[in-house]
């Protein structure tokens, strides 16, 4: 079914962005206050990128979250269909994408946003946890596929001496 909605009819506004050399625990803290997950980064006043909270689980507190990011910045214009938006995510393998209507920035749209909207998510590469299916808190973990954090976690190598059993 392709849906008649607009990028800019479900897109999250407004942006809410955090300098680049913010402490991850200061991001993590601030995304729990606010409820949000995904960020554009700002280095003397410029997006650079992206981060999702997600990434900031793998580094040090005291790690600027400049370093979580693992691309530049995903763009999608307001008026496009939120079908091509789901293709243009799934293209780049991101989670969300900064939403621009004529040179601004005027929101953000995630993956949770155009699958809540109805648009066609089911067979998108990057959409679903390889492992149990989720669309929520997804990364492309290598030759492991697309896995949810919870999954990520449970495919770590478990290590010996790290109290879990193993090795010990």
């Amino acid at each position: 079914m392709t849906s008649t909605l607009k990028v800019d009819d479900v897109m999250q506004s407004p942006v809410k962005a955090l300098p680049a050399d913010m402490l991850a625990v200061d991001a993590l803290q601030f995304a729990e206050r606010c409820h949000l997950h995904h960020f554009p980064l700002l280095d003397h006043g410029d997006i650079v990128g992206m981060v999702c909270t997600c990434d900031l689980q793998d580094l040090k507190l005291k790690a600027p979250i400049r370093s979580a990011m693992s691309h530049g910045l995903a763009t999608v214009p307001a008026h496009w269909g939120i079908d091509q938006a789901v293709l243009s995510m799934s293209q780049q393998a991101v989670g969300s994408l900064i939403v621009v209507d004529h040179g601004a920035i005027v929101g953000i749209v995630t993956r949770e946003d155009l699958a809540r909207a109805g648009a066609d998510v089911q067979n998108m590469p990057h959409f679903r946890c390889r492992s149990c299916g989720s669309i929520h808190h997804l990364k492309v973990e290598g030759d492991k596929g697309t896995l949810c954090i919870d999954c990520r976690e449970r495919a770590s190598p478990e290590v010996p001496g790290d109290g879990t059993g193993v090795g010990d």
